[in-house]
């Protein structure tokens, strides 16, 4: 199986149904226990060890910010193999904090992640 997972995802790729909701690091950990190779498009160097540290498993890319493109039906595709799922750690900032364009968020304006699913039906 492989798992795709990033900090954030381009709204701008989504070109068919999806449906995304909060998911349990635990569900995660589990499909990754199962030997699920892990395909990363994290696009800030910064928050990496954070999430290493969270996940347990490292989710430095294979590239620098490596870009997501569509496959023929609409699904993401990184690297050449196209995904149904994504996983997703969105950080949740100190209330009233909003980074500012292009912004490298310091984690001390983060106070927790947040895993969100995304399924492409």
């Amino acid at each position: 199986m492989k798992i795709l997972i990033g900090n954030t995802f381009p709204i701008s790729l989504i070109e068919r149904k999806v449906v995304s909701q909060p998911a349990e690091l635990s569900e995660l950990k589990q499909i990754i226990d199962q030997g699920s190779k892990i395909f990363s498009f994290w696009g800030h160097k910064n928050t990496i060890e954070a999430a290493r540290s969270m996940l347990g498993f490292d989710p430095t890319p294979n590239t620098e910010r490596p870009a997501l493109t569509l496959d023929a039906d609409g699904y993401p595709q990184l690297e050449g193999h196209s995904f149904e799922c994504c996983w997703v750690m969105v950080p949740q900032y100190v209330k009233g904090y909003r980074p500012a364009l292009g912004e490298e968020v310091s984690l001390d304006k983060i106070v927790k992640w947040q895993l969100i699913k995304m399924e492409w039906i």
